[in-house]
This record gives C-alpha cells, structure tokens and sequence, in this order.
C-alpha cells in the first residue's frame, strides 16, 4: 500500500513538473486528447482529499485557456489502471461536495446516485460523461487515456510521456466540469 501509494505521488509530481516546465506539450496533448482549441495551460494547485471515505485522492487543478479567450478548471490525476472506478468515484465526490457548498439548499439525498455513460471508447482512451443526478444540470466529462498507447499511436508524444516515467497500465485521468 505504501510503495503503491509512493508511486502515484511520484506521477503526480511528474506531471506537476511537466505542467509548469513543457507547457507546450501539455497544450498540445490535451489539444490532442479532447479535441478542443486549447491555446494556453495554467497549473494552480495540487489538492488532497482525506474525507473522501477511505480514500487517499489528490488531483491537480488547472485553467485552460481556449483560443476564443474562454477559461475552464480541468483536473488532470495519473492512476492505474486498476483504480479507475476509485478514481471516478472520488471525483465525483469531489463535486458532490462542491455542488452541496454552492447549493445549500439542496436536499442531500437527491444527489447520493451518479449516472454515467460512456460517450465514445477508442484503443487507447476512453470518454465519460458523469451526471450527479439526472434533474440537476450538473455534469463533468472524464477522459480516461492510456498514455503509453497513445505515445505510440501518436508518435510526437512520445519523448514527452517517456519523460513522465510512466508504466504501461498507468492512466491519464482528465476531468472538466461541464455545467
């Protein structure tokens, strides 16, 4: 657990590291990857998350910029591949923590189910949509991308993620709020 533990914080720090250092291929890839006109990233914060029931969750927090000048918060997490329902389940968390915050007036209960479906799956990645409740407009996309596959499959990315240290079941997991 400790050694599993010590690793994803060692890919979280290399991904930190390549979001403040490589900028442009942080652009790039994410361009790549949700296929939107991003022209700019800016790293805010790494967060941790203890009261997420048992779970350990850090993610890192970012803006986007797009070439229209619009902004958006992204959350970007390396997993493996075995934890991404862990991984789901705590961002959806996330929100539901972040809905309650913003809507205090909302009754608790309606939100205790997630819905989610699966927009597209390609070989190397997959593309989610999570609804906290299916009367609340309150969505966030999740793209789930095997790095290692995608470096292959798109080769200027590969010195890039070779950089990250990364193994073959390690995910990118990237989620945007979409309300």
């Amino acid at each position: 657990m400790l050694n599993q533990l010590n690793k994803n914080t060692s890919l979280l720090n290399n991904l930190i590291q390549k979001l403040k250092n490589d900028k442009n291929d942080v652009v790039n890839l994410l361009k790549k990857i949700l296929k939107m006109p991003i022209n700019n990233i800016e790293f805010i914060k790494a967060e941790q998350y203890n009261k997420i029931d048992e779970y350990e969750f850090s993610i890192i927090l970012a803006n986007v910029f797009y070439e229209n000048g619009k902004k958006e918060e992204i959350y970007l997490k390396m997993i493996k591949g075995g934890k991404i329902k862990e991984s789901i389940f705590c961002f959806w968390s996330l929100l539901y923590e972040e809905y309650l915050e913003k809507n205090k007036d909302s009754e608790k209960s309606e939100l205790k189910k997630a819905i989610i479906t699966q927009v597209h799956s390609e070989e190397n990645s997959s593309n989610l949509i999570l609804t906290l409740n299916d009367k609340l407009n309150y969505q966030a996309e999740i793209n789930l991308v095997e790095l290692n596959k995608f470096a292959k499959k798109n080769k200027e990315y590969e010195r890039w993620v070779k950089g990250l240290e990364i193994e073959n079941d390690d995910i990118l997991f990237i989620g945007r709020k979409m309300y």
